[in-house]
């Protein structure tokens, strides 16, 4: 398996954050092959290639990765012939989130992206707090507006939610709900699992993946198989604006050491890959 961190200059970070750009600079760890290789591995066992994408900070509506899914589709010369949206609703019944499903096929070159929305579970809090201090954002200039609106509330307003110990299992909810029923989709040996988050997605991801194994670890053998199974099949975690460092802080009040060896969440996922198939 292999981890892939994109970055981008802080100047660049900033613009994009205050404009909800991305910004076309970023720099790999690694040489990154792309996934054409991927899809025909697949395709040669009558298997499908599948991408899970995770998004970051900050609120996002559904069909936010839909230009980033089509152009790798593109690339890879497939045509989509399916699509659809589920909702994701807590124990309450509460919608938290959604998860769309897209499939692209061109032969037998199969590609299906799982798009998740989790920023539904976290709107209504921040909402809430920061109704007095949106009041008064006709004061403000307009470039402290957006930053204070945009990136402190809306953006850092989930991380600091997610450190919350009260509210982080709120969070984890939507993506612990999303990947039971990706283990439920018909996977095969033959598939390869492609996982790609965003800033926040990363942890929210790592901790959801071992939160489910370990609640399946007491249930059944071959569901607790399945999940370790689709932990072998992860070929790749491709990790944009990465944030696990930096929360790691606010859950240990320690340095953290380097991200695979010294992240126990990351540890966890990788163990678990090593017991699959």
């Amino acid at each position: 398996m292999r981890f892939t961190t994109l970055c981008f200059p802080l100047l660049a970070f900033l613009a994009w954050a205050a404009t909800g750009c991305q910004s076309v600079r970023t720099c790999v760890e690694r040489p990154f092959p792309g996934l054409r290789t991927n899809l025909v591995q697949t395709s040669t066992g009558g298997g499908r290639l599948r991408l899970l994408i995770v998004h970051g900070m900050s609120t996002h509506t559904q069909g936010y990765s839909s230009n980033f899914v089509e152009t790798i589709a593109k690339k890879l010369k497939l045509n989509c012939v399916s699509s659809q949206l589920v909702s994701l609703t807590n124990s309450a019944g509460e919608t938290n989130g959604f998860l769309a499903t897209s499939d692209y096929q061109a032969s037998t070159n199969r590609l299906r992206a799982y798009e998740l929305t989790w920023s539904p579970v976290t709107w209504a809090e921040k909402t809430n707090q920061f109704a007095l201090d949106s009041q008064l954002d006709r004061k403000r200039g307009h470039l402290n507006k957006q930053l204070k609106s945009d990136l402190l509330n809306d953006g850092f307003g989930d991380a600091v939610l997610y450190l919350s110990t009260g509210f982080k299992p709120k969070m984890q909810e939507p993506v612990t709900n999303a990947i039971l029923r990706i283990l439920a989709d018909g996977f095969t040996i033959h598939d390869q699992f492609i996982i790609i988050t965003h800033s926040l997605g990363s942890k929210l991801t790592f901790d959801s993946f071992n939160s489910v194994a370990r609640s399946l670890a007491n249930s059944s053998k071959s569901e607790a198989q399945a999940i370790t199974n689709l932990a072998a099949q992860t070929t790749y975690m491709i990790m944009l604006a990465n944030q696990i460092p930096l929360l790691r802080l606010g859950e240990t009040n320690a340095a953290p050491g380097l991200i695979i060896n010294g992240n126990k969440q990351i540890k966890q996922f990788l163990d678990m890959r090593q017991q699959g198939l």
